[in-house]
This record gives C-alpha cells, sequence and structure tokens, in this order.
C-alpha cells in the first residue's frame, strides 16, 4: 500500500476556502515549491496511475512537490520517484 499525501492541490475547494487569499497562496507555492508551480488534480491523478500500474513501488509515502521538507516524494515534473536523503 502507498500513500498520497498531498498538501495544498488547486481545486474549486480549495478556491472556495481560500476566497479572497486564493491568488496570494498560489503566488506563496509557486515561489516556494521546489517545481516552482501549484499541484493541480491531473498531477495527482497522474501519480495515482503510476502507482497503480507500478507493482515494484509498495510502502511509500509520496508528497507530490508541496513541500520542500526531506522525504521520499514523486518528481510531477518527470514522473518519476525520488529519495531525498534525510535531513
Amino acid at each position: 500500500m502507498n500513500l498520497i499525501a498531498a498538501g495544498f492541490v488547486d481545486t474549486p475547494l480549495s478556491a472556495s476556502i481560500l476566497g479572497d487569499q486564493l491568488d496570494a497562496r498560489r503566488e506563496q507555492l509557486r515561489a516556494t515549491l521546489p517545481i516552482q508551480r501549484v499541484v493541480g488534480p491531473a498531477d495527482i491523478a497522474a501519480l495515482a496511475v503510476h502507482l497503480m500500474t507500478n507493482t515494484a513501488v509498495t510502502g511509500a509515502t509520496f508528497r507530490p512537490s508541496t513541500s520542500t521538507e526531506a522525504s521520499s516524494s514523486f518528481d510531477m515534473e518527470r514522473r518519476t520517484h525520488v529519495h531525498d536523503p534525510p535531513p
């Protein structure tokens, strides 16, 4: 079993929760995330499909470029699994 631990994903629900603060949050994420863009539903879907079709990957937690913390993550631009060194 794998876990997709997405942080902020740019969805209509996120927009309704943040209201007038949505654009500021998007800019903050673009400035701080390694991929310099906001993760969207298609990114999460691509990761889910990858995990369903790649049976060699199991027991991992994936944080799709929603944090700068060292972790096991999925590089959304390259669609590859990345193991960052522990802090």
